[in-house]
């Protein structure tokens, strides 16, 4: 009989033992894994910081609202906005219209429906002249009238390369150039009756040539 007690206290023994053992372990086992859990989340968050903030640094480079002024052979321009990402970048400059021509050449331009400019433009980091960084890329200019300012607005989309990073840039505006749209009727009108294809070319009515300069600080 004391035998059998005794044999029964020694597998309870063991039972609590291995219960103490198993609990041990689950605890040990459920800590592990919230840590690693936490450190998971923790990085994942990390990473998604990073993925936003290089978003956000790639979606405005560059100063947005500027008051740049440049003068060139008794005509200012003024650069009043300047975006960039690593990919495009868009300009807006305006000027006073006081030429009369220029006044006529854009009336007609606007009757004709079209609002393109013909715009020749360069874009250099860290005044390193030497280099160009407009090419390779699609670009937009179009232009609009309020009161006696004209109003320029360029777009240039890169196909492949990519703007530098933390460097300041200098635009410069070399010309500025408009057609006579009684002209490109004549030489439509002519191209038309002819036999002889059906490219034609309009003469420049009218250019501004300069080297308007803007140097945009990062």
């Amino acid at each position: 009989m004391n035998q059998t007690l005794k044999q029964n206290k020694e597998k309870h023994d063991r039972y609590i033992v291995l219960t103490v053992l198993t609990i041990i372990i689950g605890i040990m086992l459920i800590a592990g894994y919230e840590t690693s859990l936490g450190r998971c989340i923790k990085k994942e968050d990390t990473n998604s910081q990073s993925e936003t903030l290089t978003t956000k640094a790639e979606e405005n480079l560059m100063p947005a609202e500027l008051n740049l002024t440049s003068t060139q052979n008794c005509r200012e321009i003024k650069l009043t906005k300047f975006m960039a990402t690593k990919k495009n970048f868009i300009f807006e400059y305006q000027f006073k219209l006081d030429d009369e021509r220029l006044k006529e050449l854009l009336t007609k331009q606007l009757a004709a429906g079209s609002n393109y400019q013909n715009i020749h433009f360069s874009l250099f980091a860290d005044n390193d002249m030497s280099y160009d960084l407009v090419g390779g890329g699609i670009s937009s200019s179009t232009f609009q009238i309020e009161g006696d300012i004209f109003y320029g607005k360029v777009n240039f989309t890169y196909d492949s390369k990519k703007l530098p990073d933390d460097t300041d840039l200098m635009l410069q505006i070399s010309q500025l150039s408009w057609e006579d749209r009684d002209e490109r009727r004549t030489a439509e009108a002519e191209t038309n009756l002819s036999e002889t294809g059906s490219s034609f070319t309009v003469p420049t009515a009218l250019q501004y040539d300069g080297e308007w300069r803007f140097d945009i600080t990062y």
